[in-house]
């Protein structure tokens, strides 16, 4: 019989609604994981409640694991890596009949009973469906000895990488599973002059192991401090600037972390104040900085950047989700090769083997305390076993990691110190790849390897060509932005004036200028309108103003793209990229101005809203494919609200686009004047929607075959 679908089963018993499921759906597109967990994130409904609906979908009984006592003798019967590899829980054993209770995800998993029933030695399994929070809180309460009340967060956990540094870039050991000391609870401040906040949140926070305080008088602060710092301080819109005053004054000690706004319990609640894919960003680029400092200098920033961007388009070509492409990044940075492994040679005698990488032991601990919601240290431990030729073939996805893992590695060893964007580089490498073919590496993944490079060739040939100037006097933003460009592969001149910038330009025309507007806005007006006049070169800006008015009047004077701070410095060299792609076919082109081009296949569709989102543009979109369809839309303040297709207007002309898929190129242009209305939804809706008739169409057409 067929198995009812869980959002069935909860629209069914009222629990919630359309609306909740496709915001749960559009959160599972992005993050991965299951359903039921994003429906547990938004608090949509309780434990409990999802719990009663997986009975009914499974059709067996459930179990509630918070608070289980369960004795050391059965978490033997089942060892930490199948418990974690499978996300399964033992929690009760019959020694007569010799039946082992197993809370699990997945109850039809026949490998995984099998796995469960030979390593336990049990004669019959008795199998119950869990909630995955719980099971996984279980895992870590019972078999690491983590405390009990530690907080829920339902679906990512990402590591915790910016804490207090032991002195050698890694973290504290975690506490064994006997410990038996308490650990002090964290010390939360929230400095407002809102006292009836106290009567509710202070008992919420010890009842969730947190010791708070709310104050908001500046000796108060200031004794608070000189007893201990807080180890997490929040400042309410209300005393923001008071506290900083404080603090200039020298009355309350300058916090050692910029204190966290506090803007009211509801927006606290409702508000992402860090959406998941600017976290792993941060937490990526945490780890390339550390891995760059623990190799000594031996992986130069941008073959390390490179690696990474091998795995991201292997990972996308093998359809895999953006949580598993992000833990195959961190586990590449976690890796530490030998001196050996890394000493400059001829390629023919890099070797891959055992001893490629040192401290293996070490890594594969970092790993399990990152406690990434895709499993790294099991990824890991697959390419050592790779690589001491014992390859453990049983987990497809497993073996896939160890191969992407080991192949990037030795492509950087390959070519460290030489250049990897050469017609001879790219062939030496597909040479040795391919002799190494069904030997250590999977024929299937290094053909896609191969296609990925292949498919690359252009742009990596052209990037490496490519200068970029940046006008500005240095401050934060050009020194990152700077170094981010370098670490990219390209060649950056930072220049001060724009005197300088003129001079340089007339000697040697750049590809790309990227000018400071707030440092002189008049000369930087100027210097953009004489190089429109003559050159195709690139133009940014970037401003502090996030005025809709002066970005508009910026793209208007002939600026391709304008970066309002915080700048996100991934995504602007994205956008470099790409620009410098679509122009290197037609060198010989007129140029325009105001606008920014790239194909759907460098950029989908749906993430390109998403961008347009986060930065609130106000743009046209002009979009047309090769067989002459074309599209329009346009978005004010990062909100889609007028669409058109052929014959269709609003929301189904921007599902008609989503059909598409990466069949169509596009161009952003400023836009003062906008057509009346014709959409009315949220872009998220919307997207969620085309996401789900796409999906429908999809199985559809392998029906119809």
């Amino acid at each position: 019989m067929e198995r009812k679908r869980l959002d069935r089963i909860l629209l069914e018993k009222g629990l919630v609604s359309e609306e909740q499921i496709r915001q749960a759906l559009l959160r599972q597109k992005t993050h991965g994981g299951l359903l039921g967990s994003h429906l547990l994130y938004f608090r949509y409904l309780t434990e409990r409640q999802l719990l009663d609906a997986l009975e009914e979908q499974f059709g067996i009984p459930g179990v509630e694991l918070d608070g289980i006592e369960v004795p050391e003798s059965v978490l033997k019967k089942v060892p930490l890596k199948i418990a974690a590899d499978h996300l399964v829980f033992p929690f009760q054993f019959d020694e007569r009949t010799r039946t082992l209770h197993l809370a699990t995800l997945d109850p039809e998993s026949p490998e995984m009973l099998q796995t469960v029933k030979q390593v336990a030695m049990a004669r019959d399994i008795k199998v119950y469906v869990a909630v995955e929070s719980l099971l996984r809180k279980a895992i870590r309460v019972h078999y690491l000895g983590h405390p009990r009340e530690e907080p829920l967060d339902h679906i990512v956990e990402l590591p915790d990488l910016f804490g207090h540094d032991t002195g050698q870039g890694a973290r504290e050991p975690a506490p064994g599973p006997k410990s038996t000391e308490k650990e002090r609870p964290p010390r939360v401040l929230i400095v407002t002059q809102a006292p009836f906040l106290r009567s509710f949140l202070v008992p919420i926070f010890e009842r969730e192991g947190c010791a708070l305080e709310i104050l908001d008088e500046a000796e108060e602060v200031a004794a608070y401090f000189k007893s201990r710092p807080p180890d997490f301080l929040l400042v309410g819109r209300d005393l923001e600037e008071t506290f900083a005053r404080w603090v200039e004054q020298g009355i309350v000690p300058a916090p050692e972390a910029s204190p966290l706004p506090f803007g009211g319990v509801s927006r606290a609640l409702l508000e992402n104040p860090v959406p998941y894919a600017r976290m792993a960003a941060a937490a990526l680029a945490a780890l390339q900085e550390a891995a760059l400092s623990r190799n000594g200098g031996r992986v130069p920033p941008e073959a390390l950047s490179l690696l990474l961007q091998d795995i991201r388009d292997l990972a996308r070509a093998f359809g895999m989700g953006t949580i598993a492409a992000d833990g195959l990044q961190i586990a590449a940075l976690l890796l530490t090769p030998s001196a050996q492994a890394l000493a400059p040679r001829h390629p023919d005698d890099v070797e891959m083997h055992r001893d490629f990488f040192t401290d293996q032991s070490e890594t594969l601990t970092k790993a399990r305390e990152i406690d990434f919601p895709w499993d790294i240290e099991l990824s890991l431990r697959s390419l050592f076993r790779l690589l001491a030729g014992t390859p453990d073939k049983s987990d497809p996805d497993r073996y896939r990691a160890s191969n992407i893992l080991a192949m990037t590695w030795y492509r950087l060893a390959c070519t460290l110190g030489r250049s990897t964007t050469s017609e001879e580089a790219l062939d030496e490498i597909r040479r040795r790849l391919q002799a190494l073919s069904g030997r250590l590496f999977s024929p299937e993944i290094v053909d896609t390897y191969l296609q990925v490079l292949e498919g690359r060739r252009g742009k990596l040939s052209l990037k490496s060509q490519k200068d970029i100037f940046i006008v500005s006097e240095p401050n934060d933003v050009s020194k990152a932005l700077s170094r981010h460009l370098r670490q990219h592969g390209y060649r950056t001149v930072e220049i001060r004036d724009f005197d300088e910038a003129q001079a340089l330009y007339n000697r040697k025309r750049p590809d790309v200028i990227v000018m400071n507007y707030d440092q002189d806005p008049e000369r930087t007006l100027a210097l953009c309108q004489q190089i429109r006049k003559d050159s195709r070169t690139l133009l940014y800006a970037f401003t502090n103003q996030n005025k809709p008015s002066l970005v508009l009047r910026l793209l208007g004077s002939g600026f391709n793209d304008i970066l309002v701070s915080p700048v996100d410095y991934a995504i602007f060299t994205r956008r470099i990229n790409n620009s410098l792609s679509v122009l290197a076919p037609s060198e010989g082109a007129a140029s325009t101005s105001g606008g920014f081009s790239a194909t759907f296949q460098e950029l989908p569709f749906v993430d390109l809203v998403q961008a347009l989102a986060q930065s609130q543009r106000s743009v046209h979109v002009r979009i047309a494919r090769a067989n002459g369809e074309s599209a329009s839309i346009y978005l004010r303040d990062g909100e889609m609200v007028h669409a058109t297709c052929g014959t269709a207007a609003g929301e189904e002309a921007v599902f008609q686009v989503i059909r598409w898929r990466d069949d169509g190129s596009f161009r952003l242009e400023p836009v003062r004047d906008f057509p009346p209305d014709n959409i009315g939804s949220p872009n998220d809706f919307i997207l969620m929607e085309g996401l789900r008739l796409l999906d429908e169409s999809t199985i559809q057409d392998a029906s119809d075959v």
